[in-house]
Formats: C-alpha cells, structure tokens, sequence
C-alpha cells in the first residue's frame, strides 16, 4: 500500500533537512503509516488518480522502492538506476496489455 503525501519533508517524516527537525504534528507518522500497512511514500499518484478519475480516464501508477527510510535516506545511484528501469518495463507492457 502507498502513502500520497503532498509534501516531501513533513509529510514523510524526513529528518535529512538543514535543521534535522520535523513538527511535532508528523512526529511518529511513519510508524503510524506502516502499523496500516503503507510500504512506500510518494507525492504524485493522488492528484493524477483524482484528476483522471473526475474526466472518466483510466489511470495508474508504478512506484520504484529506491531507499528503505527505516535504514537510511540517501538512495544508492546503482539502485535507482535499476528501480528505473525496471518500473519502465512494467509500464510499457502494462501499456502493451490494456491498449
């Protein structure tokens, strides 16, 4: 399951920023997230789905696994070169079966 946060700091409970810290209203929200199941953060998929869905569009997303936040935050290059080009792949030939 995915988390749609419309933001990239507070609202992933990122503590990688200039001052390390994150507000006391996020404090804890990603063990919450994960006690629901959530695997993954990302900030895109809620507003393409929402908009697709309000014209009748058909619409979906891939997400690439790039860092696991509970061991560190900075992704590997290698890994995201290889995430990327494995979501690619899913996308064309999830294109190849629906078109």
């Amino acid at each position: 399951m995915t988390a749609s946060s419309d933001t990239f700091y507070p609202g992933q409970e990122r503590y990688d920023t200039y001052s390390g810290r994150v507000v006391r209203h996020f404090k804890g929200s990603m063990e919450e997230w994960q006690a629901m199941g959530v695997m993954n953060y990302e900030m895109e998929s809620a507003t393409l789905l929402t908009m697709c869905a309000s014209q009748g569009l058909r619409a979906g997303m891939v997400a690439g696994v790039i860092v696991n936040r509970t061991q560190q935050e900075i992704p590997n290059a290698e890994t995201m070169k290889q995430t990327e080009s494995q979501a690619v792949k899913i996308v064309v030939e999830a294109a190849r079966r629906l078109l």
